[in-house]
């Protein structure tokens, strides 16, 4: 099970207070995720700052799950990341590609799900070979 799937499992109104509880410190609370059964992130949950958010762009949540990933992701492989959005409690739109030059912030308005956070997946691939 993945640790959105796992989260998710926990009732919505926790997962708001939750959400709630970063957005009064000023912070973006993000949950990424990487889809594939040999690698796991050793964090999942992040707070970017408002105030950073229009600055960093969807890289730096590249950057976090290549730092947080284990085992370390070879050269060879590379990561794509989508936003998924749950709009209901049941179910999770399409996966939207996320371009890496797109603030944080301009894509946290657009992604953020029902309960108040972004959730965003990776998926590892080799590319070369």
């Amino acid at each position: 099970m993945t640790f959105i799937a796992e989260y998710r499992r926990k009732p919505h109104l926790q997962r708001s207070e939750d959400a709630a509880r970063q957005r009064a410190r000023k912070c973006l609370p993000i949950i990424i995720d990487v889809e594939i059964d040999a690698v796991r992130l050793l964090r999942n949950k992040f707070t970017i700052a408002e105030s950073d958010s229009e600055r960093a762009t969807v890289a730096f949540l590249y950057r976090l799950a290549r730092r947080h990933s284990s085992p370390v992701l070879l050269e060879n492989q590379a990561i794509f990341g989508a936003a998924r959005c749950y709009a209901s409690e049941r179910t999770a739109s399409d996966n939207h590609m996320l371009c890496t030059s797109h603030s944080l912030d301009a894509v946290f308005r657009k992604h953020v799900s029902s309960d108040g956070h972004l959730y965003v997946v990776f998926v590892v691939d080799d590319v070369f070979g």
